[in-house]
C-alpha cells in the first residue's frame, strides 16, 4: 500500500513537471516569436485581443486576452517580441507574453494620445499626450520624464500629440505630429504640423508646418533609409510622402548603422531589469522549474523500483506490503 501511494506521488510530481516545462516553453517561444494584433471593443466597453504570427497572412488569428477598457491602438515592440502596448483614451497597457495577460501601466503623466516604442533600446518607450506635449521612458514606463516642446506655440496653449513614430534605425531619431487646443469655453483643435528631433527629444525642429484646413495627422512612417522623409496619414486625405527640405542629419550614416553616440543616457542599474525581455527570463525559469520536478519524479520512481526489487529477493513474503 505505501509502494503504491508513493508512487502515485512520484508520477503526479513528474507530470506535474512536464507541465510547468512545456508552459516555460511556449512562454520562451511567444516571447521570441513576432506577433501582429487586432482587437474588438466589445459592448460592455472591453475589448479582445487577437493575434497571429507576423508576416502569416493566411494563418488563423488566435484569442489572446482582454483589455477592461476600449483599445485604440496596439504597439508591438520589434526589439523584444513578445512586448507589446495596448492604448486607450485614459491608459496604456503591457504585455511581456504576446497579449495573455495585459497589465495596467501606472503613473502616467496624462492622457495618452500616441505611443512609440524603441527599435533598439528595450524599455525606451516615447508617449504622445493631451495637453502636455511628448515624455519619454527609459524604463519601460516606471518613470517618465518631459520633453521640451517649444515650436511656436501660443504662452497658455495645450499641445496635444496626434502621432508619434520612431526612426527603425536610430531611436534618437523622432517624428511627432501636434496641435493646439484653442478657447476658453468653446475650444477647437488646429493642427500645427509636424516636428522632428535628432537627439531623443530634447530638441525639435519644424518638419512641416501645418497649413489653414490641413486635416489633423493620425500616423507617422517613416523612410527606412532616408530619415528626411515621412508617410504621413491623416484621417481625411489618406497618405502623402513628406520630405524635409535643406535639413542634414548630422554624424549620422544610416547605411553604415546606428552612430558610437546617442542622445540615450545609460539606464541606471537598479532600472535595468525593468527593461529587460521578462517573458523569456519567465519562459526559462519556469522551464528550468519544470524539468528539476520531473528529474525529482523520476529519481522518487526509480528509488521506490529499486526498494521493491531488493524487497522481493532478500525478504520473505510478508515483508514485501512494507
Amino acid at each position: 500500500m505505501k509502494k503504491r501511494i508513493t508512487l502515485v506521488a512520484a508520477a503526479a510530481l513528474l507530470l506535474s513537471g512536464l507541465a510547468v516545462a512545456m508552459a516555460g516553453l511556449e512562454t520562451r517561444a511567444q516571447a521570441a516569436q513576432e506577433w501582429e494584433y487586432r482587437w474588438e471593443v466589445r459592448d460592455d466597453g472591453t475589448s479582445q485581443v487577437w493575434r497571429r504570427p507576423a508576416g502569416d497572412a493566411d494563418g488563423g488569428w488566435m484569442a489572446a486576452g482582454t483589455v477592461p477598457q476600449e483599445i485604440v491602438e496596439v504597439t508591438g515592440s520589434d526589439l523584444e517580441p513578445g512586448v507589446a502596448i495596448a492604448r486607450t483614451p485614459q491608459a496604456l497597457f503591457y504585455t511581456g507574453n504576446a497579449g495573455r495577460q495585459w497589465q495596467q501601466m501606472a503613473g502616467l503623466p496624462d492622457w495618452p494620445t500616441a505611443v512609440a516604442l524603441g527599435r533598439e533600446r528595450a524599455g525606451l518607450i516615447y508617449l504622445g499626450t493631451l495637453t502636455g506635449g511628448v515624455y519619454r521612458s527609459l524604463d519601460a514606463g516606471a518613470t517618465w520624464q518631459p520633453l521640451p516642446w517649444d515650436l511656436d506655440m501660443m504662452a497658455g496653449t495645450f499641445v496635444e500629440v496626434t502621432a508619434l513614430a520612431v526612426h527603425p534605425q536610430d531611436d534618437d531619431i523622432v517624428y511627432a505630429a501636434a496641435g493646439h487646443w484653442l478657447g476658453s469655453t468653446d475650444q477647437r483643435f488646429t493642427p500645427a504640423g509636424i516636428a522632428m528631433s535628432m537627439d531623443a527629444g530634447q530638441s525639435w525642429e519644424a518638419f512641416h508646418r501645418a497649413g489653414l484646413g490641413e486635416a489633423r495627422v493620425t500616423g507617422l512612417e517613416p523612410d527606412a533609409e532616408e530619415p528626411l522623409r515621412v508617410l504621413v496619414t491623416t484621417g481625411q486625405e489618406g497618405s502623402q510622402w513628406l520630405t524635409m527640405e535643406g535639413a542634414a542629419v548630422p554624424g549620422r550614416s544610416l547605411s553604415a548603422g546606428r552612430p558610437a553616440e546617442s542622445a540615450l543616457a545609460p539606464v541606471p542599474a537598479q532600472q535595468a531589469e525593468r527593461a529587460g525581455p521578462q517573458a523569456a527570463l519567465q519562459g526559462d525559469l519556469r522551464e528550468t522549474l519544470g524539468w528539476l520536478l520531473v528529474s525529482l519524479g523520476a529519481i522518487a520512481i526509480l528509488g521506490v523500483s529499486l526498494r521493491w526489487a531488493w524487497l522481493s529477493q532478500s525478504c520473505p513474503p510478508r515483508c514485501m506490503g512494507q
